[in-house]
């Protein structure tokens, strides 16, 4: 793994030639960096995991022994707040190694593959470079953080209109550990996944910058798709965050089963959304290819069409 500089003075473009990555860098890394709890050179994924459960989740089941002790069953049965500390978060988390395991290993396919001449290398290391600012950049984290809080108004009234003994008192107000979960557990589930969001737009981004260069596509590549089949790999990097997703996403959905009298068939239509939307948060960006593989593919009919109609009249001649 490449050496990364986490100095945020010295801007993303001043960057080693092998800074791909897409998730060491920004405000929230830098932080990381700085207390050693993201080195360069590993990832830390249980230290990491364990903090965020102590910050999300451990205050939650404090604040309940302490205060409200006959609430504690409450909390450890609430499988919405639950699923998305304990098992969204981890994830969210491990998603992080995960795409930017996809990331660095096609940016370095695509520099050996032979894909691309040298002004084609030279306008992606200025890609690369581009995102490497806009990694770097503040305002998309601080964003996040707003747009968050910006929704508080909506999870405070969630939580007023649901039977949470834990985080409500009897007459409808917020306790210590519902407030705590208000404004931090749900910070640091939200901040997370709107992170992992922004880290896969700007990979993204960077599918549609190179679809725009000159690739040097072979029709007759054993992968069958012109020599950028690798690109394949690419879905993988986001489908933590969608499992993340889906995860709290089910949680309501099972609290509305159990406790507010729905059925399972009434999210049909839901899950079918959601599916949809996934493939097209995944799969869709591929799409920015298909005009050059179409083209590859005419071209290829004819070219080898011709090639083979030649060897044909010869053998027949013989």
């Amino acid at each position: 793994m490449g050496t990364f500089n986490p100095n945020p003075k010295s801007g993303g473009a001043q960057g080693p030639p092998d800074d791909v990555s897409l998730i060491r860098g920004g405000p929230f890394y830098r932080v990381q960096h700085a207390t050693r709890l993201l080195p360069s050179d590993r990832w830390n994924l249980g230290r990491r995991i364990t903090l965020a459960i102590a910050i999300g989740w451990l205050p939650l089941l404090l604040m309940t022994v302490l205060f409200h002790t006959h609430a504690l069953r409450s909390l450890l049965s609430d499988y919405r707040a639950n699923a998305r500390m304990l098992i969204a978060v981890p994830i969210l988390l491990i998603g992080q190694v995960v795409m930017e395991t996809r990331f660095r290993m096609i940016v370095q396919h695509l520099r050996e593959a032979g894909l691309l001449d040298a002004e084609g290398l030279q306008q992606m290391d200025t890609i690369v470079a581009r995102l490497r600012r806009w990694r770097d950049s503040i305002w998309p984290e601080l964003a996040i953080i707003l747009v968050v809080y910006s929704n508080v108004a909506l999870i405070y009234s969630a939580h007023l209109r649901e039977n949470r003994p834990w985080a409500l008192s009897a007459d409808g107000h917020l306790l210590p550990a519902g407030l705590y979960y208000v404004f931090v557990s749900q910070l640091v589930y939200r901040f997370l996944f709107g992170l992992s969001l922004w880290k896969w737009l700007l990979w993204c981004y960077f599918l549609f910058r190179l679809s725009r260069l000159n690739l040097l596509l072979v029709s007759t590549h054993p992968d069958r798709h012109a020599g950028i089949g690798f690109l394949g790999l690419s879905p993988m990097g986001i489908a933590p965050v969608t499992f993340a997703a889906a995860t709290a996403i089910g949680a309501n959905w099972r609290y509305e089963i159990l406790y507010q009298g729905a059925h399972l068939v009434d999210f049909k239509l839901y899950a079918i959304a959601l599916l949809v939307i996934v493939i097209i948060v995944a799969v869709g960006p591929l799409i920015f290819f298909v005009p050059k593989l179409a083209a590859v593919r005419r071209q290829g009919i004819l070219q080898y069409g011709t090639l083979g109609q030649l060897h044909s009249m010869d053998f027949h001649q013989k």
